[in-house]
């Protein structure tokens, strides 16, 4: 019910070239299958939408010194830099860049939705941007937000909402398959293309529409902000998957 986790780095560089107005970005990744992907995806979106690519550089996961890559983004002077990667280097890639008095934003994906990022970065952790597929429900649905927390004694996690969504919707197909067989159990099939029928249904934390290829219509990607050593960072963005 989530949008599609390539949909993540279409959704950073349009926010980055429309909203941010990043005309000349510098692109890192850390050569793995998810921060390369997430990179290649940026890069080549933000490119369809007129930014320019300053330099596109892989660092290694585990490293500690981001001194060189982060000395070639200081000769580019980029407007914009994004990270395709996970927390671990990606706090310290920022607290590095800031030290070094790059100012500019800094965005990754979802991999840097994490509270370490506030143990690496500390109070570098300043014009710090990363998508998520997850909406803050402190904001969409309080009271939902408020009902799980007086329930389980803890505040709503990323994809808590989802799963509870997730689990509606397979509940309202089982229900319709079961009354389209005449109340008794159904073919587990039938259960499937109920499930696979389901529109418009109104969750807690999203709407769902199931289109041909088993994608949420109203799945988003929303848009965070770091803006000190606070997690999590502040939701300022949502943008819808395409249709």
């Amino acid at each position: 019910v989530v949008a599609r986790d390539d949909f993540q780095g279409p959704a950073g560089a349009e926010y980055a070239v429309k909203t941010v107005g990043a005309k000349n970005i510098f692109v890192i990744q850390d050569k793995t299958s998810y921060g390369q992907g997430l990179a290649e995806a940026f890069k080549t979106a933000a490119e369809g939408l007129g930014a320019t690519i300053a330099g596109y550089e892989g660092i290694t996961v585990g490293e500690k010194d981001f001194n060189g890559v982060l000395n070639q983004v200081l000769s580019k002077k980029p407007d914009f830099i994004f990270f395709g990667g996970l927390y671990n280097e990606g706090g310290l890639i920022v607290k590095q860049a800031r030290e070094k008095g790059i100012t500019v934003p800094i965005m990754g994906g979802d991999a840097l939705d994490s509270s370490a990022m506030v143990d690496l970065a500390g109070d570098k952790l300043v014009d710090v941007l990363y998508s998520s597929v997850s909406t803050d429900m402190t904001k969409s649905n309080k009271e939902w937000a408020e009902k799980y927390k007086e329930k389980f004694g803890k505040s709503v996690e990323n994809y808590s909402a989802y799963a509870y969504d997730s689990m509606s919707v397979i509940l309202s197909g089982l229900k319709k398959a079961i009354e389209d067989n005449g109340g008794k159990l159904p073919a587990r099939d039938k259960v499937r293309d109920a499930v696979r029928a389901t529109t418009d249904f109104d969750g807690v934390a999203t709407k769902v529409s199931f289109d041909d290829k088993g994608d949420n219509k109203y799945a988003k990607v929303f848009i965070y902000k770091f803006e000190g050593p606070t997690y999590p960072g502040t939701m300022i963005s949502e943008i819808e998957q395409p249709k």
